[in-house]
């Protein structure tokens, strides 16, 4: 159960919140109190400052509170509801002030209670009334027995605040709220004659013509309240005030027993999450550590298999009649040698359809090698202006590691100059190096292209048209013939 201390000017109640709703108690609570005030000593307080950030912001703020306050500890700085902007929201010029001028009141009807927080009602209604479906200038009206609450918005933020010590008469009433809008008009708060709108928490009716008469109209108020509107109006405000909204205004000093209570919540909440994390984190550990073992066990079953499957392996080779060392490097010599030896077919056919877009020529020779693992492509050709016939690229994974070492030489004819006679050449080299994983060591186009550099004067029909290139060991003939036209 909940208690809410509500002070009046007329007086001072103890309100108690169950499941049944609200009614007032006379029993001294023993857990803190909200306490919301509806005093005459409220005020707002608005300030231009200048864009500060971090300590000088908070020292200046504080300076300005404590001058617009001096007398009071019950006061707070708010931030105002209408800045708009990046930098407006980062560090606003402009600070809105609230507090209650005399304390002597709240700590008299307080006195040693252990309390939540200090709602001024002006506050609330603020709170209450920051809706988008409400204007941005609103006058709230809140009537009371005794009194009546004024309180004036201008971009959903509170500029002005009274309490009007009135009686429960309508007509007296109605003459506050127009004598209030009049001061609104002659401080230019609002625009003269302009129409005003007014929420007013009560019999609205009854008010409906003399503020129409002076260009104020009244509105509903926010959902679920303008269907369902309670029978006391400060009822909603109560419950508002037990959301701990921002902005009360009660000191650090009057607050330690419901703050120690709930920096005693976080750290227990704190400590049971840690002592579930702590669990989870021991159960995965567990889990980690009993898989590690079932896999163990498993490789030594596996273990234990293939030492059974070896055993087995030796004795039916044992029976074969043939030393097992001897088996093994007969193996090792097929899968290295017979079994790893590529087909000739493949590089004859890479080739042919290379040399099938040149009908003219003739292949004057042509030898197919296969090298030993680790031996260098065309290391033996003579007159290769490329040193020891660059070094074969390593094979990729997956593909076979031997190397097929292709070394031809062509026929030109007769027919042909100088300048087809290099052209020739360099299709049919740019035809071979599309095959996929060649390695061209000699190459009788780059030979021209560095004759031409060099100035030779050597004809091209007195060179050798002679190839020799690198193969892997498995390939698919990548190139399209292209028939030349010298």
């Amino acid at each position: 159960m909940k208690s809410l201390l509500y002070l009046a000017s007329s007086g001072c109640q103890l309100w108690c919140k169950d499941k049944d709703g609200w009614r007032i108690s006379t029993a001294e609570p023993t857990e803190p109190v909200w306490v919301v005030t509806d005093l005459p000593d409220e005020s707002f307080a608005e300030i231009e400052m200048p864009r500060l950030f971090g300590r000088d912001r908070s020292t200046f703020i504080a300076r300005q509170l404590a001058s617009r306050f001096p007398d009071t500890p019950y006061r707070t700085a708010l931030t105002p509801h209408h800045v708009s902007g990046l930098m407006e929201r980062l560090a606003p010029t402009h600070q809105l002030f609230l507090g209650i001028s005399s304390p002597e009141r709240l700590d008299t009807e307080i006195g040693e209670r252990p309390i939540t927080g200090v709602w001024p009602i002006s506050l609330l209604l603020t709170h209450f009334c920051h809706s988008r479906k409400l204007p941005a200038e609103l006058l709230v009206v809140l009537p009371s027995p005794e009194a009546l609450r004024i309180v004036f918005l201008k971009k959903h933020t509170p500029l002005l605040t009274r309490l009007a010590p009135v009686a429960n008469d309508i007509r007296v009433q109605a003459e506050e709220i127009i004598r209030t809008r009049r001061y609104l008009e002659n401080t230019r708060m609002i625009e003269r004659g302009q129409t005003c709108p007014v929420l007013l928490l009560g019999d609205a009716g009854a008010f409906a013509n003399p503020l129409a008469s002076a260009q104020m109209t009244l509105i509903a108020p926010p959902a679920p309240w303008d269907t369902h509107p309670p029978a006391d109006w400060h009822l909603p405000l109560f419950d508002l005030a037990l959301t701990c909204p921002a902005g009360q205004i009660a000191p650090i000093g009057r607050r330690t027993d419901f703050l120690a209570k709930r920096l005693r919540l976080f750290a227990l909440g704190a400590a049971a999450l840690l002592m579930l994390t702590s669990l989870w984190a021991a159960s995965g550990n567990l889990s980690v550590i009993l898989n590690t073992l079932r896999q163990q066990e498993q490789a030594k079953t596996k273990v234990q298999q293939l030492q059974s499957n070896i055993t087995e392996l030796e004795q039916k080779t044992n029976s074969f009649g043939v030393d097992p060392e001897l088996l093994r490097r007969a193996i090792t010599l097929d899968e290295q040698e017979v079994a790893s030896a590529p087909a000739i077919a493949d590089h004859l056919q890479s080739l042919s359809q290379v040399l099938s877009g040149f009908p003219e020529l003739r292949l004057k020779q042509l030898e197919w090698r296969l090298l030993a693992t680790g031996e260098t492509a065309c290391a033996k050709t003579a007159g290769s202006t490329v040193p020891a016939a660059a070094e074969t690229p390593p094979p990729a994974e997956g593909e076979a590691k031997r190397l097929v070492e292709l070394e031809f030489e062509i026929s030109l004819p007769d027919t042909y100059g100088p300048g087809d006679q290099a052209r020739v050449l360099r299709q049919i080299s740019q035809q071979l190096g599309k095959i996929k994983g060649i390695a061209l060591a000699q190459d009788p186009a780059r030979e021209l292209d560095q004759g031409v550099l060099q100035g030779s004067t050597t004809s091209t029909a007195e060179k050798r048209q002679h190839w020799c290139l690198s193969l892997p060991g498995s390939t698919k003939a990548s190139a399209k013939a292209t028939e030349a036209k010298p």
